[in-house]
């Protein structure tokens, strides 16, 4: 009598198993479909984000594109944003549309030494300091040609944050030479990738300084 329950326990666990493993995954699927992200089951459609933009924080897993895993983003409805935890690639709804940079209100700026992290050393949240590096980056002196890397001394980013989008990073590059020199790159920007912004000095007074008035350093360290 008692083989027999132990045996009809072990079937009830292996049928339950196999039940398990037959259903289909819970994790909508997206498929590729004329440029965009869809899954029109769940009604969920997506287009990629310019991939200047990252997530400030990342959630729980909300969704999958092929083999990879797309998260919520911090903040923000898992319909309307999305991100790959790793590249950081963001996804937003096709129901939205992102407005041009100069079209949206910058409300502080993250500085961080990129290495094999990113991290973050100062962040700017005084008017006069955030208008000074967002005019640099949107109406500074452009340059062109090639960058060597053995040219550079420190590689840096400049991340802006947005009233219009609370829970996105806008990272822009910012290179040191050992001649002094300093540049501006957006590799990720059409209209951009072709030239870079001339910026010697730009953030020198915020490397070098501790005045408050900067807005408060900043330890946070964010993967790259």
């Amino acid at each position: 009598m008692k083989k027999n329950t132990i045996t009809s326990r072990l079937l009830a666990v292996m049928m339950l198993l196999v039940l398990v493993i037959s259903l289909p995954s819970c994790t909508p699927k997206l498929k590729r479909e004329d440029g965009k992200y869809v899954n029109s089951s769940k009604g969920l459609s997506y287009y990629a984000a310019n991939g200047a933009f990252e997530p400030i924080a990342v959630g729980e897993k909300f969704c999958k594109l092929d083999d990879d895993e797309l998260f919520v983003i911090g903040g923000l409805d898992p319909k309307k944003f999305v991100c790959e935890k790793n590249t950081k690639q963001v996804f937003y709804s096709t129901e939205l549309e992102i407005p041009a940079f100069e079209d949206m209100t910058v409300e502080k700026i993250v500085l961080c030494y990129e290495e094999a992290i990113a991290v973050a050393f100062k962040t700017l949240t005084e008017p006069e300091d955030i208008e000074y590096v967002r005019d640099a980056y949107l109406n500074g002196e452009r340059g062109y040609g090639f960058v060597s890397p053995y040219d550079i001394k420190d590689f840096m980013s400049i991340k802006f944050v947005f009233k219009e989008l609370p829970g996105l990073y806008f990272s822009v590059g910012y290179t040191t030479g050992h001649d002094g020199t300093a540049i501006i790159t957006d590799r990720f920007n059409p209209d951009r990738e072709r030239y870079y912004i001339k910026a010697d000095g730009l953030l020198d007074r915020f490397i070098n300084s501790s005045d408050s008035s900067t807005g408060e350093s900043s330890d946070v360290t964010t993967q790259k």
